[in-house]
């Protein structure tokens, strides 16, 4: 186990305008995203808007595809067609998405609880991780309506023991070099076969 392959984008990529004021003007908003190739979650977004306006949030709805968000979205939602979660998720109060495990890991490292309503593969094993290591909840979705979500999302960022968690996850992740460990095991594994072929070809020769 070598770690998370997590994108480093630096200042290649950064917060659009739009989206630094925005999370300069009020508290940590919640994200929330479906995922990027995915255009077919407008109940998903419906009711994950609704419940965090029903709790008095704001929102940052993350998507490719605008036409899946509701028509009038109220001043505490800005839609962002894309963001950095490397620089976004730091500053969000929690995470609701799909479970993919490069957003799973990006919520780890920043210290922010889950809600995950996993689609399809992978996702309903990082659902489920995610929720055993206490650092966020996982929701099916026949159960993903704005009331449930809107408890869900209240006891997480009530939850000390969550935040507790969270914050110690992600200090485990702080500096984890997950491509560059995965690098130093493949050379050393391809030094040990090339000290094997080495031996054989001598055997060989005598």
């Amino acid at each position: 186990m070598t770690g998370f392959p997590l994108v480093e984008h630096g200042v290649s990529l950064t917060l659009t305008a739009d989206l630094t004021r925005f999370l300069d003007a009020g508290p940590a908003p919640v994200v929330v995203s479906a995922g990027t190739a995915n255009a077919v979650s407008h109940a998903f977004y419906a009711a994950a808007i609704e419940a965090y306006t029903m709790l008095g949030l704001r929102v940052v709805a993350v998507t490719a595809d605008p036409l899946q968000l509701p028509e009038d979205l109220p001043d505490t939602v800005l839609h962002a067609s894309y963001a950095p979660f490397d620089a976004l998720l730091p500053r969000a109060a929690a995470f609701i998405r799909h479970g993919g495990i490069g957003s799973v890991a990006q919520a780890l490292r920043a210290g922010i609880p889950q809600l995950i309503q996993p689609m399809a593969f992978d996702q309903f094993d990082n659902a489920s991780r995610v929720a055993r290591l206490n650092a966020g909840r996982e929701i099916l979705p026949r159960h993903f309506h704005s009331p449930r979500v809107a408890e869900l999302l209240r006891m997480m960022l009530g939850d000390a023991a969550m935040a507790a968690s969270c914050r110690r996850l992600a200090g485990a992740l702080a500096d984890q070099d997950g491509v560059g460990k995965a690098c130093d095991v493949l050379m050393e594994k391809l030094g040990a076969v090339e000290e094997h072929l080495h031996g054989q070809r001598a055997l060989a020769l005598q």
